[in-house]
């Protein structure tokens, strides 16, 4: 399982725990944690073997939402253009709920 810079993805047998890693802006959201996010999960529900997701954040926040402060600067700045041209290739990115899953029967 992948990551970004700012979401780890640790695998413990079945679980597949998926951090939020900004504990300086409190895990706010960012573009490169949108994807990573996304990429997590379309992983983790295409292995048999993850029978649970934990979705956590670090450094005593879970999180405060997207990064206001990024967007009211202008975006989120240069260090993001390999994830927003993930964004703009992939509308699924965005199309769908990053946070959420559909239950599934027993396979």
């Amino acid at each position: 399982m992948g990551g970004t810079e700012h979401l780890t993805t640790t695998r413990y047998g079945a679980t597949l725990v998926l951090t939020l890693n900004r504990p300086e802006s409190k895990n706010a959201f960012s573009v490169p944690m949108l994807v990573g996010l996304h990429d997590a999960w379309l992983e983790a529900d295409a292995d048999d073997t993850v029978r649970t997701v934990v979705l956590t954040g670090a450094g005593g926040a879970f999180c405060a939402g997207m990064d206001l402060k990024a967007l009211a600067a202008g975006g989120f700045g240069g260090a993001d253009d390999h994830y927003r041209a993930r964004l703009k290739a992939d509308p699924s990115c965005t199309g769908r709920p990053c946070c959420g899953t559909t239950a599934r029967a027993s396979r």
